[in-house]
């Protein structure tokens, strides 16, 4: 089995937050993302398994309306697109299109292999912020914004008004998209490097996640 070089860096605060009358306790941390290729360009995909926002924990029920549970964990998934995205025209949309189309692939293959785990999983669809298997959500995932608040990418609106993620070294080619689970980033971080599907993945480099943020809104 092919070695894979993950740093994960597990700081001593704890964030205490409150949903009903019960209160759960994360440790914040700090991972340096695990780096695959894309199937189709070899592109690089970056994956953080890391904690959900507070704004995640809060509406759940709304953003998850089959969970039971608040969600533990929150994988952020980050494509490199062959161009940058931030414009609207027909080579962008085609790279969205076969992007979202890699990222379900993989979602899909992190589904298989973290429920054999027993752990549950959540692929939200990147074109609508909308969960795959939760139906009737009322509320849609913000994916650009949940990156910015996590991993601190910049992002800025365009002219058409849409938010377009700026990544510290990708700039703006680049495709955001997120699962959630019921278990804690460190399982799914472990689960993820001893899986046969990462067998080939060559090994992990270090992302500015400290850059300052500026919000645009």
């Amino acid at each position: 089995m092919g070695k894979i070089y993950h740093n994960l860096k597990i700081t001593e605060i704890i964030i205490p937050f409150a949903h009903s009358t019960l209160f759960f306790y994360f440790k914040m941390i700090e991972i340096n993302p695990i780096i695959i290729p894309q199937k189709t360009t070899k592109l690089p995909i970056e994956i953080y398994p890391t904690v959900p926002t507070q704004f995640i924990i809060n509406n759940y029920p709304k953003l998850l309306p089959t969970w039971k549970q608040v969600p533990k964990s929150v994988l952020i998934v980050l494509l490199y697109a062959k161009l940058s995205i931030e414009n609207i025209n027909q080579d962008t949309q085609a790279e969205k299109e076969r992007l979202k189309q890699e990222f379900l692939q993989l979602g899909n293959d992190l589904k298989y292999i973290l429920q054999k785990e027993n752990y549950f999983i959540e692929i939200i669809d990147p074109q609508d912020g909308k969960p795959i298997n939760s139906h009737n959500a009322t509320m849609n995932f913000d994916l650009i914004a949940i990156v910015n608040q996590i991993l601190g990418f910049n992002y800025y609106h365009t002219q058409q008004g849409c938010k377009v993620l700026n990544h510290p070294t990708q700039k703006t080619g680049i495709y955001p998209s997120i699962l959630l689970s019921d278990t804690d980033p460190i399982k799914i971080d472990d689960s993820l490097k001893k899986s046969i599907l990462l067998t080939s993945y060559i090994s992990t480099r270090k992302v500015n996640n400290h850059e300052k943020v500026i919000n645009c809104e």
